[in-house]
């Protein structure tokens, strides 16, 4: 199965070991540079983990994510997974979305992004330490299917990072009736 990692606006691709852990290592890189707390603008970069049997390019639509988020200067980061589409095994942990779940959190808000587009950053109770993070990538690039790793705890939540057992972190703004036939 083929590694395709989307970061910085492309995707990159990896067959062999070495290949797949080139680009692991080149896309921890990018977010050190540009993740949560990064120099730019932007509120952090997120790379996208997925395997495939062909390279995905920008009108693919993967259906196994690993989502991986950090920020350098707090030392920690998050991850999101989830599992579109059939699985031999479709039940239970590939009927949701899951988030990484820390039991011994720190006691500040890490700042790691979950969704740089709204913005939105992951709960300090989803924030693990960087290096705990790059072993789940490894493990799951390692596995070679895009199932979920087993070497983090994993909590039920949403793509946007929320976690099930928080209150919303967003609410939902309703649209106002508009009259179309009105505006002319």
């Amino acid at each position: 199965m083929l590694l395709n990692v989307h970061i910085d606006g492309k995707w990159r691709h990896g067959e062999t070991p070495e290949e797949k852990a080139r680009i692991i290592s080149e896309a921890f890189e990018i977010l050190a540079e540009k993740g949560s707390g990064g120099p730019d603008w932007r509120p952090g970069e997120i790379a996208l983990f997925s395997f495939s049997e062909k390279p995905y390019d920008d009108h693919s639509s993967p259906n196994n994510c690993l989502m991986v988020s950090t920020n350098v200067s707090s030392g920690y980061g998050g991850l999101i997974w989830f599992f579109n589409g059939d699985h031999p095994q479709r039940r239970d942990v590939y009927d949701r979305t899951w988030v990484s779940d820390n039991p011994e959190p720190p006691d500040f808000d890490p700042q790691v992004v979950s969704d740089p587009g709204y913005p939105l950053f992951h709960d300090p109770a989803s924030t693990l330490p960087v290096a705990q993070v790059r072993q789940a990538v490894e493990e799951y690039s390692q596995i070679g299917t895009g199932d979920r790793p087993e070497c983090l705890s994993w909590i039920g939540g949403a793509m946007s990072g929320q976690r099930d057992d928080r209150a919303p972190i967003i609410d939902m703004v309703d649209e106002p009736e508009i009259d179309w036939d009105s505006i002319r």
